[in-house]
């Protein structure tokens, strides 16, 4: 049988659906990131956002930001696992970054 990776339709002890908590973990660390780049973007670029750090999450698993249940005994990664997830992550942000600065750029020549 194939492990899952989707806790969403599991429920808390107060009844509520770990997605729905998920997201309102994910929504408050995105706010915090805009908050971060807004920032950065009045004091010039002189601030450092931690871009892979936002994408990192504590349980290893993409956009889910709270534990994996304990009866989940295959969600653990290995370290293989972790370092190929952590690379897609980096690939990801220097994607990001680069099309930021392409678009500095462009905003600087006109």
């Amino acid at each position: 049988a194939r492990t899952t990776l989707d806790f969403g339709a599991c429920r808390d002890l107060s009844g509520r659906r770990l997605r729905h908590v998920n997201d309102e973990i994910k929504l408050r660390k995105w706010r915090e990131l805009k908050e971060q780049r807004e920032r950065a973007a009045k004091s010039g670029g002189k601030l450092d956002v931690d871009e892979l750090g936002a994408l990192q999450t504590p349980s290893g698993i993409r956009n889910w930001h709270l534990m994996v249940p304990g009866w989940s005994e295959g969600a653990a990664f290995s370290n293989k696992g972790k370092r190929k997830i952590e690379r897609q992550l980096q690939k990801e942000v220097r994607g990001w970054q680069s099309k930021e600065d392409k678009v500095r750029k462009a905003k600087e020549e006109k």
